[in-house]
Formats: structure tokens, C-alpha cells, sequence
């Protein structure tokens, strides 16, 4: 699929900027259930919905010590054919964290985000958070 120089520019101007925020955030996950803090990412994630005017909600386990371990849901009715319909359900998921990054085994900083205008560089650009910013833009 060919996509126009126009319309590339303005998907990079949703999904850069995203993408950039979600990496900064540093979601780290240990393997500790005290690790990843992805409220973080869940609430960059809940603002670029509600600015979009798409309701979320956030959803926290009970545990005190896994409270920050956050999961986002963002539900939009279907349509069929033009009309408001309960027809089929396609799900789109992805986890908002990231596994450690020693900064000096990188050339640049894994939890910067930064861009040269083509691509973001960071911890999770290509799994899974730059599959989580595309996904939130096509919603």
C-alpha cells in the first residue's frame, strides 16, 4: 500500500510525539510486580484519548505493591454499513512497558525518544510501544 508523502506527514505528527512520550516515561519492568509503573503510560495514553474525545479507563490490581502496574481500556462501538451496529469486535493490544536498558551499551539514550525527523530512537520503538502509538492513532 502506497501512502502519500501528505498523509505520512500527518500520521508522524500524531504517532512521533507519542511515541516519544511513552518511551521517556521509562516503564521499566524488572520481573519485580514493584517494577514497570505503567500508570505512567496508561495516563499518556488516557490524554491522547481524551483529547481525541475517546473515553478510557484505567485499571489497577488490588495489590498495593503492583498498583502502578496500570492497564488501559478504551472501548468504541462498531459500525456496520453506516449505523451503529453489534456486529464484529476487533481488539487491538500491546503492553505499555519496556525490559531494562543499560545506557552504556547504547550508542544514544534508550529512554530519551528521540527522533531525526524519520525515526524515534529508544527502548521499545519498534516492540511494542511504536506498535501501541500506531494502534492509539488509528483509533
Amino acid at each position: 500500500m502506497n501512502i502519500s508523502p501528505e498523509d505520512r506527514k500527518a500520521a508522524q505528527q500524531i504517532v512521533v510525539p507519542l511515541l516519544s512520550s511513552l518511551i521517556s516515561s521509562q516503564c521499566i519492568n524488572t520481573g519485580r510486580v514493584d517494577s514497570g509503573h505503567e500508570i505512567r503510560n496508561a495516563s499518556i495514553l488516557s490524554d491522547f484519548f481524551a483529547r481525541a474525545g475517546i473515553p478510557s479507563v484505567l485499571d489497577a490490581p488490588a495489590s498495593v505493591a503492583a498498583s502502578e502496574r496500570t492497564s488501559i481500556v478504551v472501548s468504541l462501538p462498531g459500525r456496520e454499513s453506516g449505523r451503529a451496529s453489534g456486529g464484529e469486535i476487533l481488539a487491538l493490544m500491546g503492553h505499555i512497558d519496556v525490559v531494562p536498558a543499560a545506557k552504556e551499551d547504547w550508542s544514544f539514550d534508550p529512554f530519551e525518544g528521540q527522533s531525526d525527523g524519520e525515526w524515534v530512537y529508544g527502548r521499545g520503538a519498534v516492540d511494542m510501544l511504536g506498535q501501541v502509538a500506531v494502534m492509539a492513532a488509528a483509533l
